[in-house]
């Protein structure tokens, strides 16, 4: 399951219809309004001051770094572990609205 997947069932969880999400994704031209701190922050907004994530979930992060768990158990095997590997995990990400949000000024 993809990310935007994940968070439109995220947001029907959270109240939403699959109408109002729908609409929300013809509005934003095929993206829903919903992103992490670091999300909002890469489209260039901030996230105002005081406010709380609307939502949750547990969104798929991409690493090139070794997992501890793997790391620990080829050090078991007497193993080195490999410099880096590429993989994707689950991480419990704090979603905001556009409404939660404000135009970074320069």
């Amino acid at each position: 399951m993809t990310n935007e997947k994940i968070i439109y069932n995220a947001a029907l969880g959270h109240g939403f219809t699959n109408a109002q999400l729908d609409a929300l994704l013809v509005a934003y031209k095929g993206e829903l309004p919903f992103h992490t701190f670091q999300g909002w922050k890469k489209r260039g907004y901030s996230v105002k001051k005081g406010e709380h994530a609307l939502f949750r979930a547990e969104l798929w992060r991409f690493t090139n770094k070794v997992s501890k768990a793997l790391a620990e158990s080829m050090k078991k095997e007497g193993q080195d572990a490999p410099e880096d590997d590429p993989h994707y995990y689950k991480k419990l990400s704090f979603l905001f609205s556009r409404e939660q949000v404000e135009e970074i000024r320069r």
